[in-house]
């Protein structure tokens, strides 16, 4: 029996690659290369896919990237009836308050179907680049900053006005008309055991963690179940997620085998590989197809993996 709960994202690609020389030599040219190519994914995945998503970073070498809220309120108005989400937006990259603000726009321009991922943030080189408070805050801090980023955002969507006082964001009878409704998923994303999974059992109505095994995720949730049971939460509340870099081909040679973030290898392998994640309670798969721009990989796994996946 195919099961009704297990569903598929699309996360577009944000920066752009694989064009001809001629193409990436304009930034501009570049970038509507860019968008046209995750359109054509988009079309060829929205009969199967359920949600779409962008990643949140402003650069990647001197490659043209997009911008991950602009670019969802673009996809927002273009495709009507999907769910999308950020994957996820770097919590100190806008003020929380502005970001619950955003997201609560989102949420009445798609007709309620926003879903807001947010993590703590990693990428340094973008953070120094865009003139961020240096130095660059240590990995304790940024959850910090995010625990407090979280209840500000909780606080925007839920109370009119909302006061929040903390040690590094705070809000004073904000506003934030009109709130959310229907209330908008919270998704936290990481693995950090000691503080980023407690954050994620205080707050999230979701979680991801990407680019690991299923052994290793299956030691993740049961960190954050140590977590929940300790605050006094259910697990069962938090909904799992997984985050995929998926190289696949009918000839296993022709897949990426080294690079240990991908899923790679032929229909059978990755079906495997993210069986073992369905089995762990995995409801919600985001899949981005390494090899981007062409639309194979995509193609192959709607029809050999995604079916099998299901049932």
């Amino acid at each position: 029996m195919p099961d009704p709960n297990l569903s598929f994202g699309l996360v577009i690609q944000a920066a752009a690659k694989g064009f001809p020389e001629e193409v990436m030599a304009d930034p501009t040219k570049a970038g509507q290369a860019l968008m046209q190519a995750n359109d054509r994914l988009i079309e060829l995945s929205r009969p199967h896919f359920d949600t779409i998503w962008a990643e949140d970073h402003f650069q990647w070498g001197a490659r043209p990237m997009v911008e991950a809220i602009t670019t969802l309120s673009y996809l927002v108005g273009k495709y009507p009836g999907m769910r999308f989400g950020n994957i996820v937006l770097g919590q100190s990259y806008r003020n929380p308050a502005l970001t619950a603000k955003m997201a609560a726009n989102l949420q009445l321009l798609s007709g309620g179907n926003f879903i807001l991922g947010i993590g703590a943030g990693w990428k340094e080189d973008e953070y120094t680049a865009y003139g961020y408070p240096c130095p660059y805050p240590s990995a304790g801090q940024r959850i910090d900053e995010l625990d407090e980023a979280v209840q500000i955002i909780r606080a925007m969507w839920t109370e009119s006005p909302a006061t929040c006082e903390g040690k590094y964001y705070h809000i004073e009878n904000a506003y934030c008309s009109p709130q959310p409704n229907p209330p908008i998923p919270l998704l936290i994303a990481g693995q950090g055991e000691k503080k980023l999974l407690r954050v994620v059992a205080k707050y999230a109505d979701w979680w991801n963690a990407p680019f690991m095994q299923p052994d290793e995720y299956a030691h993740k949730q049961q960190v954050l179940a140590e977590h929940c049971m300790e605050i006094g939460r259910d697990p069962a509340e938090i909904y799992n997620t997984y985050y995929a870099l998926v190289s696949l081909a009918t000839d296993r040679s022709k897949t990426d085998q080294i690079n240990p973030d991908f899923i790679a290898g032929t229909p059978d392998d990755v079906t495997e590989v993210l069986s073992q994640f369905v089995k762990l309670g995995v409801k919600h798969f985001q899949i981005r197809l390494t090899d981007f721009p062409s639309t194979d990989g995509l193609e192959l796994f709607i029809e050999k993996v995604l079916p099998r996946l299901k049932e």
